[in-house]
């Protein structure tokens, strides 16, 4: 059984920056090779787009153990001002794909470590095959969301701080802003820690 854990240290090593394109319905890079301890940053751009672990056998579906899942980021134009961060604990294989209706069959999907079996083109074959139905992801898990300090806009003060969204349906709709007080202090906790730095 596969685990990931959230970043709670500043400076840990990053593999990858991926970024979540909507212009292409695309991760960018959608392969990466990540080594223990390295942390994942997922960054936004514009349109409704989310990241979340799957399994190669089943495309566009929540993992079935562990996994991760980012929330929903609604953006009408530049970078969110909140990135996903996920650290890396072994070096299996870790399937991505966005939950947004449509997106994951239309091949917004991804791999970190890859194997020369169980390749991108394999799981995208897989997710344009897919017909059934999106399974509810809820609320973020997995990864812990942190201020973007690649935006100009992005900015420590609560008021700017842009929260995930939790979808509502099984159609992946945006419901509500799940952003309660404990993830409220987290954030403002973190964000005085990496300015202390």
């Amino acid at each position: 059984m596969r685990t990931l854990s959230v970043l709670v240290t500043a400076g840990a090593a990053m593999a990858a920056t991926i970024r979540i394109d909507a212009l292409n319905l695309a991760f960018v890079p959608n392969v990466t090779t990540a080594s223990v301890g390295d942390v994942l940053e997922f960054h936004f751009l514009p349109n409704n787009h989310s990241v979340a672990m799957g399994d190669f056998e089943d495309p566009c579906q929540p993992a079935k153990s562990g996994g991760f899942f980012s929330g929903y980021y609604a953006l009408n134009s530049g970078e969110a001002d909140n990135v996903f961060r996920v650290t890396v604990n072994d070096t299996d294989p870790i399937w991505l794909y966005c939950t947004k209706l449509g997106h994951c069959k239309n091949g917004m999907v991804g791999v970190v470590n890859p194997t020369t079996e169980r390749t991108l083109e394999g799981y995208l074959a897989g997710a344009r095959a897919f017909n059934g139905t999106l399974t509810e992801a809820g609320a973020a898990f997995g990864g812990i969301t942190v201020p973007n300090t690649d935006t100009s806009s992005a900015s420590s003060t609560a008021a700017s701080m842009t929260a995930p969204m939790s979808s509502s349906t099984s159609t992946s709709s945006v419901g509500t802003a799940e952003f309660t007080w404990k993830t409220f202090l987290f954030s403002m906790f973190l964000a005085l820690a990496i300015s202390s730095i």
